[in-house]
């Protein structure tokens, strides 16, 4: 399993992690999207308080070929098996998936 550290930007500054409680959540990928990232699931560290839409924003900047092989519409996620909204707040011990459209 990959393991990833994301850092946390508020009001355009820098956050450094000491600073706030660490979140971890899992990152789990369908078979489609293991071809791109090379693993199952990944476990990410980012800050208390981060959002979905910045953890997508990082996966995607990690494996830029998630973006550029599937259009917006062709991705789907969810958060503990619940939709989750670009502004859902994740927590210590969700469970992500994500799946492509075939």
């Amino acid at each position: 399993m990959g393991y990833s550290l994301y850092s946390c930007y508020y009001n355009n500054k820098s956050i450094f992690m000491s600073e706030l409680a660490l979140v971890r959540v899992t990152v789990r990928y369908d078979s489609r999207l293991q071809e791109i990232t090379g693993e199952s699931e990944h476990l990410v560290v980012i800050s208390e308080g981060a959002v979905f839409l910045f953890l997508l924003t990082c996966i995607f900047s990690e494996f830029p070929e998630i973006e550029q092989q599937y259009a917006p519409g062709m991705l789907s996620f969810t958060v503990n098996g619940l939709q989750p909204s670009v502004h859902s707040q994740l927590f210590d011990g969700d469970e992500i998936l994500f799946e492509a459209a075939a």
